[in-house]
C-alpha cells in the first residue's frame, strides 16, 4: 500500500527540503567556478527527485512523495534563473528534473514558461536498440529457456528498468513479473474492482453517488495518472524521443500518438484483456495470448 509522506515531510519541517535545495545550489555554483568548464555549455540533471526525498527520510521506496515539496523545488530554481541570472561563468547552463511520473506535466502545466520552465518527454530506449541490449543481456545472464524478444518488447516498451526486474528478481519469468508486479502490485486491479462496482449502477451516476461512488470513470482515471499506470504527454511541447508505431502508443485508424499512454506497454494489454474479458479477473497466461495472437 503506498502512502503520503505530507505528514512525514510537516513533521521532519521545512529544514531538511531547504538542505537539499542548498545541495543542488552548491553543485551548480560549484559548476559555474569551475575552470574546466569555463565558457561551456553545461547540462546538469536531477533524476528521480522523488527518489532522494525518499531515501532522505529513509522511506520505503513504494511510499508516495507529496508534489509539494518537489514542486517547490523545481520552482526555486526556475525564479533563480528567471530573476537572478548570476551564472555568467559558463556559456550556457540548463538544469533538468526527471520525473517519472504525472507530476512533471502538473509543474509544466501550472507555471508555463515560468523561469524558461519547459516539459521535455523522453521515452525509452527504440526497439532495435532495446533488442541489441537484450541479445547483450542473455549473454550476461543467460536464460533456462528461450527468450521471446517480440513479447519483451511489447511489454516493457523499453524500459531497461523493468527488463531488470524481469532478469534478475523474476529469473525472466514473464509471468511471474506480470503477475507479481503489474497486475497485483500497480493497482490496476484495484481501480478496475472500482469501476466493477459502480458499473453495477449502469449510466445512473445519481445512484452511483447515492452509493459513494461518486464519478467512478472520472475517479479511476485520475486514480490511473497519479499512480503512474497512465502518463498525459498531451503537455509536453517537446519529445526528445520518437513514439514507436505501437498499439499502446499511436491509434490503428489514424497513425497519430493517443495523449494518454501507459506508463508500461504491459498495463495497456492488461487492461485489454479485462475489457475484452469483462472482469478483472486476469491472468499471465491471458495477457500473453492476448499479445502473441495480435502482435
Amino acid at each position: 500500500m503506498e502512502r503520503d509522506l505530507g505528514p512525514v515531510l510537516d513533521r521532519v519541517g521545512l529544514g531538511a527540503v531547504v538542505g537539499v535545495g542548498r545541495l543542488f545550489m552548491d553543485i551548480i555554483r560549484g559548476v559555474s567556478d569551475d575552470a574546466v568548464i569555463r565558457d561551456k555549455y553545461v547540462v546538469l540533471i536531477f533524476d528521480e527527485l522523488d527518489k532522494w526525498y525518499r531515501s532522505m527520510l529513509n522511506a520505503p521506496d513504494n511510499a508516495q512523495v507529496g508534489y509539494g515539496p518537489i514542486e517547490g523545488e523545481v520552482m526555486s530554481y526556475a525564479e533563480h534563473f528567471e530573476n537572478f541570472p548570476t551564472m555568467d561563468k559558463v556559456q550556457g547552463l540548463s538544469v533538468v528534473f526527471g520525473f517519472s511520473d504525472q507530476g512533471a506535466v502538473n509543474v509544466v502545466r501550472k507555471y508555463g514558461g515560468k523561469g524558461l520552465l519547459e516539459g521535455l518527454l523522453l521515452w525509452y530506449i527504440p526497439k532495435a536498440d532495446f533488442m541489441d541490449v537484450l541479445n547483450e543481456v542473455t549473454t550476461k545472464a543467460k536464460p533456462s529457456t528461450s527468450i521471446d524478444t517480440e513479447l519483451l518488447w511489447q511489454l516493457t516498451g523499453g524500459n531497461l528498468r523493468e527488463l531488470a526486474r524481469i532478469v534478475f528478481n523474476n529469473d525472466w519469468s514473464i509471468e511471474k513479473w506480470l503477475r507479481d508486479v503489474i497486475i497485483k502490485l500497480s493497482g490496476v486491479n484495484g481501480v478496475l474492482a472500482f469501476l466493477e462496482e459502480a458499473g453495477r449502477y449502469g449510466l445512473n451516476i445519481a445512484e452511483a453517488r447515492a452509493h459513494g461512488l461518486g464519478d467512478a470513470a472520472r475517479m479511476a482515471f485520475d486514480e490511473l495518472l497519479s499512480m503512474n499506470v497512465f502518463l498525459n504527454v498531451y503537455d509536453y511541447e517537446l519529445r526528445l524521443s520518437e513514439l514507436p508505431s505501437e498499439p499502446w502508443v499511436r491509434d490503428v485508424n489514424t497513425g497519430n500518438v493517443i495523449t494518454i499512454l501507459p506508463q508500461l506497454p504491459a498495463y495497456y494489454w492488461v487492461l485489454r484483456v479485462m475489457a475484452g474479458k469483462r472482469s478483472i479477473g486476469v491472468e499471465p497466461s491471458d495477457v500473453i495470448r492476448e499479445i502473441t495472437e495480435n502482435v
